[in-house]
């Protein structure tokens, strides 16, 4: 088995022959076996794994580039103790169809996720068909686009809002049987997205057509503190 270091570069080995099986005798040939095995930047399964070869490094492996497998991202550290950079790689994104029946009077209530059309990896549905798990931290903006059933006039007041991160996020209208909200929303890895719907009808009402759509904008650099 070939000995990795730090940084998963091949450590050759050193034998009393060139031809022999445990390895080269010619410095020349060991430095040209070394520097074939350098990685720019270092493969890492995850974050966790980026973030123990960074503490461990000296200051002069800084800029530390790593290729991180979980979330098929390019990432930079730029000094010791630095947030990580993402330099490559695509945004997140997800579309679903969105239903509900028997939407009750003076009542909020879940919109549930009919299918995910739509979806990069990492996404996560909850086992109630309602809230959806983002796979990556960065500001997304969030859409929902819904038909109420009945006639637009009976509606009395309606709204439709996400909740996200335990904050709740809301447009209203009056009368309104054809509903689009846009939010712009800083979301956390991990965090759940819902949505919910009210109306004051008097009876009862179903959303139809509806739709979801979630898209990573892009994925700041917070300043730390």
């Amino acid at each position: 088995m070939p000995i990795i270091d730090l940084f998963k570069r091949v450590l050759p080995k050193v034998g009393t022959s060139a031809a022999d099986s445990d390895g080269p005798v010619n410095v020349q040939t060991i430095l040209e076996d070394f520097s074939s095995s350098l990685h720019a930047p270092i493969p890492v399964a995850d974050q966790t794994e980026a973030d123990q070869i960074a503490s461990a490094a000296p200051a002069s492996a800084f800029p530390l580039f790593v290729f991180n497998q979980a979330t098929v991202t390019l990432d930079v550290m730029s000094q010791q103790g630095a947030a990580w950079d993402m330099v490559g790689g695509r945004p997140h994104g997800l579309t679903a169809t969105l239903y509900q029946t028997n939407l009750p009077n003076g009542v909020v209530k879940n919109l549930g996720i009919g299918s995910i059309t739509r979806q990069t990896e990492g996404w996560a549905l909850s086992s109630d068909n309602v809230r959806l798990t983002v796979p990556s931290t960065g500001l997304y903006l969030v859409q929902v686009n819904i038909n109420v059933s009945g006639d637009s006039q009976t509606l009395g007041r309606v709204f439709t809002e996400f909740e996200v991160e335990g904050q709740k996020y809301r447009t209203g209208s009056a009368a309104e049987d054809q509903m689009n909200f846009v939010s712009v929303i800083p979301i956390t890895a991990g965090s759940t997205i819902a949505t919910y719907f009210y109306h004051s009808a008097g009876g009862t009402r179903s959303v139809q057509q509806g739709m979801l759509t979630v898209v990573q904008t892009l994925a700041p650099r917070w300043k730390r503190g």
